[in-house]
Order: structure tokens, then sequence, then C-alpha cells
């Protein structure tokens, strides 16, 4: 786990805070926020040099996660789905570094009783 600690000096600052029409947070201090104009679901968080997008399939389900600094990519998460929307695969690149976690569910493991259970975790590190 990393924590970040903030020091703070000096006199307390004020946050500004912006809310598009819908009531939405558009804006907390120096942290930006876009959305996705027909679905309202969050696209882009930018604070400073740091950023990161969201993508989303047509059922609302994260396709993709990308953080960035300085416009270059560091940390691209890809998320494989099921027809019934599980997760089944999750491709991890950190700083070119590849790590891919199966679940393991295949369509024929699957049964009205054992829904729930396919949960096994296969780790995979790619070059």
């Amino acid at each position: 786990m990393t924590r970040l600690t903030v020091d703070l000096e000096g006199p307390p600052q004020a946050f500004v805070y912006d809310y598009d029409d819908d009531g939405s947070l558009r804006q907390a201090g120096s942290l930006d926020l876009t959305r996705e104009s027909a679905t309202g679901f969050r696209d882009t968080t930018r604070v400073g040099v740091v950023s990161d997008d969201w993508n989303y399939n047509g059922y609302g389900e994260p396709e993709s996660y990308e953080a960035k600094v300085n416009g270059n990519t560091v940390s691209k998460t890809v998320f494989a789905r099921d027809d019934l929307g599980r997760i089944t695969k999750k491709t991890e690149t950190i700083e070119g570094s590849t790590t891919r976690a199966d679940t393991g569910c295949k369509k024929q493991d699957l049964t009205p009783f054992s829904r729930w259970s396919c949960h096994r975790v296969h780790l995979q590190r790619l070059r």
C-alpha cells in the first residue's frame, strides 16, 4: 500500500468547487474532472501533470484505465469480460512490466448454481 503524506505549511487555503448543470463535480481546487457527455461517466481526472482516463463499454462497465504523468503512460489496466459482464481477465502494465490475472471462468464452468463460484485467479507476468 502506498500512502501519500502532505505537510501543509502556511495559512489554510480555500478550495473552489465547481459543478455542471446536472450537479456533478467538475473541479475541486486544482483537481479537474471531465465526464462523457452521453453518459455522465467520469472520463478524465487531472491535477497538475498527473491525469487518468477511463473507457467504458456499451453497458457502462469499465474497459480500461490509464494513468499518466506529463502525458506519458505509467499504468494501464485493461479488463476482459464474459457475456454476463463479469471480469474474466485483467491485464495491467506498470512502467513497462505487464501482469495478467485470469479468473479461470469459462462458459462451460457456469451453471445456475455455480454462477458466483468462478473466483480462481491465475497470475502471469509478461515481458
